[in-house]
């Protein structure tokens, strides 16, 4: 999708919410005033202002609207006339498991407009795809109504954007974007990602728009092969050095991926801008060759002058590029937090130290949560969202209770700065107090609307039988305070990600590196021979480090260090070296499986065997004499 202004159609007839003088419902208002086409930071601070409450109370009203004559709904006896009080009574909290089987017969069911309603009260468009990465797969429905939140975002973006950075900076974009086939069900609908869903959508709604202002033509966004499309929009953005004024994907781990390939393959991009089309070799549909190579034109008079350019520009190295090559690019934004927050540091190699990089959305595939209305914050990690009011009915489990069968939930009015909570929400195609699973804190208020930061995943880090809970901050920390040994020995961090070691009593965190030697900056040292990295592995005194990191996780997290130092609970963490290459097979493996490149988040801890192979057959060292991952290297060095 492209981040341009989008005119605000009619609203949507057919249901009342509004309440009248006396508090009963007259409904006179339509659907369309409480999930509008167009929202724009103005209405955000609007709803802010007025107060969330309301606007909460309409929301779930309009949703029950909705929804009132579906079998589902009306075997709980709720429709639009039930007041906030009586649905959380007449409702459970629920998880995913409790939707499935009504899911599945939506999916299964042939959907005309005609048939009763099981489900989703609206037509379903298709359904949505959790990114696999980090736990099952699951099917979430998409009503033709919900497919709003689309223009809300790309509204909303844009004013956000022109409040910071000027209007200029939604002219021309990079829209770095992962298409996946879309898988048909049973029923005849399809089902795909939440990211390619949404971009299909405003491909479909807004063509013109989209060809004005995003460097990639149409027919990109039909590969999908990663690798050819990353590489296509590359080219694309190379071609339209002068022009572009903003760079955003989804996760920043995708941009880093982009700009290392940047790195590795910038003379066979020069060579494709300088003959003003891609290589067949590359990419083998003409139709897509033929649309790069008539944009490349559109974009640049002389390639063959910019070709020359760009070399000049490589051939110094790639620290700070960004800037370099795009005089014009505004900011680049992609998820810098959550488990995004350790490639904020390889980004900004690339985008040299003043140029702005933003975090703008909290989402899912279920509903977009919040956005980020400060862009000024020099680290982007910290981005606070503020929770977006109509985007869903939201409750709020207290982080004590979380685990307590029937807890008592709050409402976005009553949540207290500075205290942890997992989100709940009700969206309008068909969950119902729905656990998100996320875990968030209260940072501020704008006004009436909470300001929240992302957390953790409920259970993704905690071990059995331990009662301390580690979260994927706290463990992103102490990696990074840990990993800041490796470049005095000119080593860098590529990834990590931890297992439960069940075996070692007491239990302990295994948490896997891989490591590669620091890049030269001339152009030409980049890529590594494998036996290169082994050899810097092997100069590490892993035992050294993975102390380093056992005191690094104790400082972060008093629960951990409770449960090591006083407790006794839980063994001393033991580090593993890997091979390089077992985080690309992770990824390979992943995408093999059915998660979306282009939403894929390395799983923080791993625990299905299968997943637990890759890195079994690929640990080199251990910091434990008694690993149970060393088969081929050492362990205890």
């Amino acid at each position: 999708m492209a981040s341009h202004r989008v005119d605000a159609e009619q609203p949507e007839a057919g249901v009342s919410t509004s309440q009248g003088a006396s508090g009963a419902p007259d409904f006179n208002t339509s659907i369309g005033e409480v999930r509008p086409p167009a929202y724009s930071i103005d209405d955000l601070e609007r709803d802010a202002k007025e107060g969330v409450q309301e606007v909460q109370r309409r929301v779930l009203t309009a949703i029950l609207a909705l929804n009132e004559n579906t079998e589902y709904l009306r075997s709980y006896g709720l429709d639009r006339s039930s007041s906030v009080e009586r649905f959380k009574a007449a409702h459970p909290l629920t998880t995913y498991g409790h939707f499935k089987p009504w899911v599945e017969r939506e999916a299964s069911n042939f959907h005309t407009g005609s048939e009763p309603k099981i489900l989703c009260g609206e037509k379903i468009a298709h359904f949505l795809l959790t990114s696999g990465s980090t736990d099952s797969r699951k099917l979430i429905p998409e009503t033709e109504g919900s497919l709003t939140r689309a223009t809300r975002l790309i509204v909303l973006a844009a004013s956000i954007f022109t409040r910071f950075f000027g209007a200029e900076s939604n002219a021309y974009a990079l829209r770095l974007v992962n298409m996946t086939r879309p898988q048909p069900l049973p029923g005849g609908l399809q089902a795909m990602h939440l990211v390619p869903a949404l971009t299909r959508f405003g491909l479909d709604k807004f063509p013109d728009a989209v060809s004005r202002t995003m460097s990639s033509p149409a027919e990109v966004f039909t590969l999908f092969d990663a690798e050819q499309a990353a590489y296509c929009h590359m080219l694309c953005a190379l071609a339209g050095a002068k022009k572009l004024t903003q760079m955003r994907t989804s996760f920043a781990a995708s941009f880093v991926a982009a700009f290392h390939t940047l790195e590795r393959d910038w003379r066979g991009l020069v060579e494709d801008v300088r003959s003003g089309g891609v290589n067949a070799a590359r990419v083998g549909s003409e139709e897509v060759r033929a649309a790069i190579a008539t944009r490349m034109a559109r974009d640049c008079e002389d390639l063959k002058s910019l070709a020359d350019e760009l070399e000049a520009e490589f051939q110094k190295g790639f620290d700070g590029i960004i800037p370099r090559v795009w005089p014009k690019v505004k900011f680049v934004e992609c998820i810098l937090t959550g488990p995004m927050a350790p490639y904020l540091e390889p980004l900004r190699r690339f985008a040299g130290p003043y140029l702005p990089l933003v975090t703008l959305t909290y989402g899912s595939s279920e509903a977009f949560v919040g956005i980020n209305v400060d862009l000024s914050s020099p680290d982007p990690s910290t981005a606070r969202y503020t929770v977006l009011p109509r985007e869903a009915f939201w409750e709020f489990i207290p982080v004590e209770a979380t685990g307590s069968e029937s807890p008592t939930t709050l409402g976005l009015h009553e949540l207290e700065v500075g205290r942890c909570y997992e989100v709940v929400l009700t969206n309008y195609g068909g969950l119902y107090r729905y656990r998100l699973e996320d875990i968030v804190k209260v940072e501020a208020h704008l006004h009436s609307l909470p300001q929240i930061s992302f957390q953790y995943r409920r259970g993704v880090l905690a071990i059995q039988g331990a009662s301390e809970h580690v979260t994927e901050r706290d463990l992103a920390a102490a990696v990074a305070d840990a990993a800041a040994a490796l470049a005095p020995r000119a080593l860098r961090l590529v990834e990590y990600t931890t297992a439960i070691d069940m075996e070692c009593r007491p239990p302990r965190y295994t948490v896997f590196w891989e490591v590669e030697p620091l890049p030269g900056n001339a152009a030409g040292r980049v890529e590594l021979p494998a036996e290169n990295q082994e050899e810097a592995s092997a100069s590490l005194d892993v035992a050294e480090l993975a102390d380093a990191l056992d005191r690094a996780v104790q400082a972060q997290n008093a629960s951990y260090d409770m449960s090591r130092s006083v407790k006794k609970e839980l063994s001393k963490l033991e580090l593993c070296v890997v091979r390089a290459g077992t985080f690309d097979e992770l990824f390979r493996y992943k995408v093999a499986q059915g998660a979306h490149a282009g939403q894929y988040k390395v799983p923080r801890c791993l625990k299905t065997e299968d997943v637990l192979g890759i890195f079994r057959r690929n640990v080199q060292r251990s910091s434990a004499p008694d690993s149970q991952w060393v088969t081929g290297g050492q362990g205890g060095s």
